[in-house]
């Protein structure tokens, strides 16, 4: 009984494990020419959806269907074995097995895709959807694999673990340490970038180091493997660029293009979740302070600047009122948040001076309205501000001018 339960042991361990050589193929471009390139296993196509030639669903251009060219792309489903670190958009090749081998160790490469998505199935695992021109492709099965220039991920995603794993233990110093390390692996790892930023905007004039490891992150967002560290990128560099901002504005500098960067990464953040207050208060203060920069600009009098005010009121009219409607989305998901209440009594102050500038029946009711909402808003903010925050002076202010403002 014990020598069967051995074999049995034995059997399993030398089915299920597979060496790490055995995950790299020997892709050859061209077998008579002996080229090769040396790439990491990833699976097996499962199907080929070959788009039909009668299939209207996708655009046809008509010039090259003429000349016989269908530039419309195939779609190819690849069960994942071996998951090196794939990300989406990344270039995977389809090896054909040498009939030589036993294995898909060596193999020409007869096609390419490029990862579209990456889903996991209840019952056959990790998957991935790729597109590419596959027309001349048979339908059978073929290994994928990658090229090894992707070698060193990972390495860079196990360091980056164990710098995880020192955050956990409150040791910053070997925390930046490691995620260092695995940038020196991959330096177009993302998650990295961005955990050194995280760390980096913690810690005084950090901002500035943290600026440049958020903004390699950003560059390569579409290589993170955790979707959700993706969108939360969004979030933190959002956040990130406004509060650069603030602090450059203290030193005379106002680097309006991070507020202009600030806004494109919110519009990019809504298309993946319009259910974030986050997201909409930060789009909301940006605009905010957009038009408190553009308020304070000093214009001349001359005819060349009378285009330049024309301009400016247009400028202040939209700042306005992106920030209006982006506060409002963020009041109604979070209004019990203290930073939001006050932002409100902010925004709302900015259009009740506007007012002066307007000539309208419906001025006096509006300017009630107003002053009701800033009152509302201002005591919204008391109730919900944490006690060990202090009250924001500026605030005090506008409730006082508020009562009196004509």
């Amino acid at each position: 009984m014990k020598t069967f339960s051995f074999f049995l042991l034995f059997s399993f361990t030398t089915i299920f494990s597979v060496s790490k050589e055995d995950k790299i193929i020997y892709a050859f471009w061209d077998m008579s020419s002996g080229k090769f390139a040396k790439m990491k296993y990833i699976g097996e196509t499962v199907s080929i959806d070959k788009v039909n030639m009668l299939d209207t669903t996708q655009k046809i251009d008509k010039d090259l269907m003429e000349i016989g060219v269908d530039l419309r792309m195939d779609t190819l489903t690849v069960k994942v074995l071996h998951n090196p670190g794939i990300r989406v958009g990344q270039t995977l090749y389809l090896i054909e097995k040498n009939p030589d081998h036993i294995s898909f160790k060596d193999g020409n490469i007869v096609g390419q895709i490029k990862v579209a998505s990456i889903f996991e199935t209840s019952f056959f695992g990790k998957q991935i959807r790729g597109e590419g021109y596959l027309r001349l492709i048979e339908n059978k099965i073929m290994a994928v694999a990658m090229p090894i220039e992707s070698e060193s991920l990972d390495e860079a995603l196990v360091l980056k673990k164990q710098g995880d794993y020192f955050i956990t233990k409150g040791d910053t110093a070997s925390a930046i340490s490691y995620y260092k390390k695995s940038i020196q692996k991959d330096s177009q790892y993302p998650e990295s970038h961005y955990a050194l930023a995280k760390l980096h905007s913690n810690s005084g004039e950090g901002y500035l180091s943290a600026g440049f490891e958020y903004k390699i992150a950003w560059q390569n967002r579409n290589k993170f493997q955790d979707q959700e560290d993706k969108f939360q990128l969004h979030i933190d560099y959002m956040k990130f660029l406004i509060r650069k901002y603030e602090i450059e504005s203290f030193k005379n500098n106002h680097p309006i293009q991070d507020l202009k960067t600030c806004i494109s990464i919110g519009s990019e953040a809504l298309k993946l979740s319009n259910k974030t207050m986050e997201i909409y208060y930060s789009l909301s203060y940006a605009n905010f302070l957009l038009l408190v920069k553009t308020s304070g600009l000093t214009i001349g009098t001359n005819e060349i600047d009378a285009k330049q005010i024309l301009e400016n009121r247009k400028d202040k009219e939209n700042f306005l009122s992106e920030s209006e409607k982006n506060l409002e989305k963020a009041i109604s998901i979070t209004p019990q948040n203290y930073k939001v209440q006050m932002l409100a009594v902010l925004v709302y102050f900015e259009i009740l001076k506007d007012l002066s500038n307007r000539n309208s029946k419906s001025k006096v009711s509006l300017s009630k309205e107003l002053k009701s909402k800033i009152e509302n808003h201002g005591r919204l903010y008391k109730t919900y501000k944490p006690k060990n925050k202090k009250f924001d002076k500026r605030i005090s202010d506008i409730l006082d001018v508020a009562k009196i403002f004509e």
